[in-house]
């Protein structure tokens, strides 16, 4: 199997859509599939594939075309991309056509008028459903749900990251989605299976984005609430991003906050941890369309995991956690002692190579 991701991460940045592309490619990659994904230049960076794939803890791979857009005008590197899928689909002769892997319902809506002109399986991979949100923000939605309908006809197969957005899905589209879909989680590398590092007292973090909709404050609020002897740490954003510099400012005695690391050094930060806590919001995305990816980090460690009461959690952690009420900084405060009172208990660990499992039978199977 051919298959060439889409989407376009901008290297080495720590965003969960990098992560996720990256470590799903390179797993099918060592199935050995052939698999190709561009990449952008981010800011200051000017190494090649073996120091782009580095800080995400993974190396270059026979199977793995890993090409890095060097134009950093945006026009020009879209004109690049498109020149390099382009070569691609023509490139190859196999009995089997080739994947086109999306993630993006407006790239998605690009690239289906190519079927035109070559042959290829349109798979999309859906994680939020455009014309959803927007209807729940009070704004114009009717483009976007006509943008989802024309993808949804258009596909060989539909790949949703949870249930709660197969399901929104069917909900809005009915009979347009392909025959061919199904749900296939996130996963984490087995080096989050960490072994602890002992610390005086109960520290309760989180790991990642600290961007608004994740509601980071709450946990910081939080930590009035916690009695003596807890601590609050905060690891993730940029230290040149203003936003950072406002949770910077919130730390004191019992809360810390740090800037983000590369993903090959999170196993280190959550060995020092006792409660690991996934702070959302409370919108239609974190109720039903999200599958976070520190949360099979988290499920990897064996420790108490604290997140809201939402049935997006429920659907990846049927074997319980520790429930708040989303916005609530005194129940959060509540939850992480009684996780805390828990303490660690039987590890969970899916990895990417088991995504990657899922995958290929799903696309070996499109007709």
């Amino acid at each position: 199997m051919h298959l060439i991701h889409l989407h376009r991460p901008s290297l080495p940045r720590m965003r969960a859509q990098s992560l996720q592309v990256l470590h799903t490619c390179h797993a099918l990659a060592r199935r050995g599939h052939a698999v190709t994904c561009f990449a952008e230049r981010g800011p200051g960076f000017t190494g090649g594939v073996a120091e782009a794939l580095a800080p995400y803890g993974l190396s270059p791979h026979p199977c793995f075309d890993l090409e890095i857009l060097g134009l950093r005008h945006p026009g020009l590197a879209g004109l690049a991309f498109r020149a390099g899928v382009a070569r691609r689909l023509g490139a190859r002769r196999e009995p089997r056509p080739p994947v086109l892997f999306v993630r993006s319902w407006r790239h998605a809506d690009q690239v289906r008028i190519l079927r035109r002109f070559t042959r290829f399986h349109l798979v999309f991979e859906a994680h939020e459903v455009d014309s959803a949100q927007a209807r729940e923000r009070g704004a114009p939605f009717e483009a976007a749900a006509r943008r989802e309908a024309r993808v949804l006809t258009a596909l060989h197969g539909l790949v949703a990251n949870c249930e709660g957005t197969l399901a929104v899905l069917e909900e809005i589209h009915g009979d347009r989605l392909p025959g061919a879909r199904c749900v296939v989680h996130n996963g984490t590398d087995p080096s989050r299976a960490c072994d602890p590092i002992p610390h005086p007292g109960v520290v309760a973090g989180y790991v990642g984005s600290p961007r608004a909709f994740k509601d980071v404050r709450c946990l910081l609020a939080a930590a009035e609430h916690l009695p003596e002897g807890f601590r609050v740490r905060l690891v993730g954003g940029d230290p040149q991003d203003g936003d950072f510099d406002a949770l910077a400012a919130a730390a004191s005695p019992r809360v810390e906050v740090r800037p983000g690391v590369a993903c090959a050094d999170v196993p280190g930060v959550l060995a020092g941890l006792d409660v690991l806590v996934l702070s959302l919001g409370d919108d239609l995305y974190a109720r039903r369309l999200a599958s976070p990816l520190k949360l099979w980090d988290y499920l990897a460690t064996g420790l108490p995991v604290v997140a809201p009461d939402h049935p997006s959690v429920a659907a990846i952690c049927p074997d319980g956690f520790h429930p708040y009420r989303p916005g609530d900084a005194a129940s959060l405060a509540r939850a992480i002692q009684a996780a805390a009172a828990r303490g660690r208990g039987a590890r969970r660990l899916r990895t990417w190579d088991d995504r990657a499992v899922e995958l290929e039978a799903f696309l070996e199977a499109l007709p």
